[in-house]
């Protein structure tokens, strides 16, 4: 379990995933929803039961993704946000 903040509000290991980026010619056409499946898939093979996402603040296409599948934001620290699917365990 990483040390800071806020970090160690999450008392399991996740798999997390941090910046996930499409280039904007890609954009709306799905790699983003089959990235995250490809690393869901690869998570549960790992033996996690909860992936955490980390996406700047201000990033709202990404975090619209984000919720539209089922991931909560679970904290915030400065312009970070801390997204984590419905299986979360704090």
């Amino acid at each position: 379990m990483a040390e800071h903040v806020p970090f160690a509000a999450f008392k399991h290991m996740h798999a997390w995933i941090y910046n996930l980026h499409i280039v904007p010619y890609y954009r709306r056409h799905g790699f983003g929803s089959k990235l995250l499946e490809t690393a869901e898939s690869w998570a549960r093979d790992q033996g996690f039961d909860t992936v955490g996402l980390h996406v700047a603040d201000f990033n709202t296409a990404a975090r619209n993704l984000y919720e539209s599948k089922g991931y909560q934001l679970v904290d915030t620290h400065n312009w970070s946000c801390f997204y984590a699917n419905k299986n979360v365990r704090l």
